[in-house]
């Protein structure tokens, strides 16, 4: 299954970069299609030869590579997330981690950026942009990763007061949930004070660009190395501690009863689920839902056995967002992949809570057969 699913990403992969071209270019023959995806094909051969004359080719082949590393970080997130906490619904966008990421962007850019420096947030200004340090170019990032940390915090300490002392599903996505509509109601007070301080302030098209969602950023090597490391070192951790989670999905009593450290293992998952997020957030913005439809999908091929949903996961993850993607390339929508998913997310979470028991099988969920899901 995993080698399947593997191949279909890769055969995706290729030919949505020769073949997609976005609707307002395409004159809708197949000739134009055939010249257009040959010309794609020379320029990806000069890319990888080094020959030069790439047009473009490079970015879209790194952007394509950001954007199958990004489905996989969620899925992979949303899948630990809602094993290890027993809930459906759990995931980086009901636990208040893309929350915090976003507020952690909105205080960098209110107290630590100037409005009239486009090139820490948008890049526009390329020259001045490659000029900064190191440092200079990232500081945006850290800040999404402290925020990102401090919201699933302040998420998990409301639901253990709630749950009195022990980790309470139910409170803590109610607390992430109630996090994030008070974290949307900041960012519309800061773009308003902004806009009343300065209307062509460019830090607001920047909170407007964290909250759509793109992958704009990603156009050279250095940045997708600092995207994917990180994501790749956590996966395998997640992968190593795979056999572990699934005692800890049972519950804590069980898991406790079998000799299991269940607050270490719940540590590592929110820690590492968290730093998933976070690098998504700083160099993507929000993409919502990826994290709760993907392992939902996939558990009902994969089954609820983490050994294999989590590999599992990774790869429908990237598949998933590769095609999304490419739909939103077609229509020209690239900037706001956030809109695409979080309709879609609405809509799989509405047919969840909908169906006969869904609200049972939301707050408790227990490993079953494989390829029947969660019971």
């Amino acid at each position: 299954m995993l080698v399947i699913l593997l191949l279909i990403w890769i055969g995706l992969f290729f030919f949505f970069l020769f073949f997609v071209v976005s609707y307002n270019q395409w004159d809708f023959s197949l000739a134009y299609e055939l010249k257009y995806a040959s010309l794609n094909i020379e320029y990806f051969y000069n890319f990888v030869m080094g020959l030069g004359n790439v047009s473009g080719m490079d970015i879209r082949f790194y952007q394509y590579l950001g954007v199958a590393l990004t489905g996989a970080a969620l899925a992979a997130c949303g899948a630990v997330f809602q094993g290890a906490f027993k809930n459906v619904l759990a995931g980086p966008s009901t636990m208040g981690v893309m929350a915090g990421g976003t507020l952690g962007c909105t205080v960098y850019l209110l107290l630590f950026c100037e409005s009239e420096t486009i090139s820490y947030v948008t890049q526009a200004d390329m020259e001045s942009y490659y000029a900064m340090s190191i440092w200079g170019r990232y500081q945006q990032q850290f800040c999404v990763l402290i925020g990102c940390f401090a919201g699933v915090i302040l998420v998990m300490t409301l639901s253990r007061i709630a749950g009195k002392g022990q980790m309470s599903s139910k409170a803590m996505l109610l607390c992430g949930m109630v996090f994030s509509s008070v974290v949307s109601n900041l960012n519309m007070l800061v773009q308003y004070y902004m806009l009343a301080q300065n209307p062509d302030d460019t830090r607001i098209e920047a909170i407007r660009d964290m909250m759509l969602g793109n992958f704009n950023n990603i156009t050279n090597g250095t940045v997708l190395a600092l995207l994917g490391i990180p994501i790749l070192l956590c996966l395998i951790v997640l992968l190593l501690i795979s056999g572990k989670l699934n005692i800890l999905s049972f519950g804590m009593e069980e898991a406790q009863t079998m000799g299991m450290s269940v607050s270490l293992y719940q540590n590592i998952v929110i820690v590492v689920g968290t730093v998933l997020t976070a690098v998504v957030v700083a160099f993507c913005g929000r993409i919502g839902f990826v994290g709760f439809m993907v392992p939902m999908i996939t558990r009902r091929v994969a089954g609820p056995d983490l050994r294999r949903l989590i590999p599992a996961s990774i790869l429908v993850g990237a598949i998933f967002l590769t095609v999304i993607f490419d739909v939103a390339y077609f229509f020209g929508m690239t900037d706001s992949m956030n809109v695409i998913t979080s309709a879609l997310g609405c809509v799989v979470m509405v047919t969840v809570l909908l169906r006969k028991g869904g609200e049972k099988n939301a707050a408790d969920q227990r490993p079953g057969p494989a390829g029947m899901g969660f019971r």
